[in-house]
């Protein structure tokens, strides 16, 4: 099966205590979209989900994300929520969120 989302960085999604940080800059985060593939190649290289990933027109509309997998929706889903923890978690002042898209 094939689920497609769309992650973009969002201040308003931010803690109340991250919003006191500098916001990162247009560049800086389009810079994060642009390794974003690599990264998720990595992480799930032995996962057994595929997944691919093209910029949003216009880049600064986020990564649009498509899964693979014989799993569920709701491991999909949850495989990539997972994953945006983690990378949320190692770049400061990043703040991934997802918005589902219809196939």
């Amino acid at each position: 099966m094939n689920f497609k989302y769309r992650v973009y960085h969002s201040e308003d999604a931010k803690s109340a205590l991250d919003k006191w940080c500098n916001p990162l800059s247009g560049e800086d985060v389009l810079g994060e979209y642009r390794q974003f593939s690599s990264v998720l190649a990595v992480m799930w290289s032995e996962a057994a989900i595929v997944a691919s990933c093209e910029a949003c027109v216009p880049e600064s509309d986020g990564i649009n994300v498509e899964l693979q997998t014989d799993r569920s929706e709701t491991d999909a889903d949850s495989a990539l929520a997972r994953f945006l923890v983690r990378v949320n978690s190692q770049i400061p002042r990043l703040c991934l969120v997802v918005e589902k898209l219809t196939l």
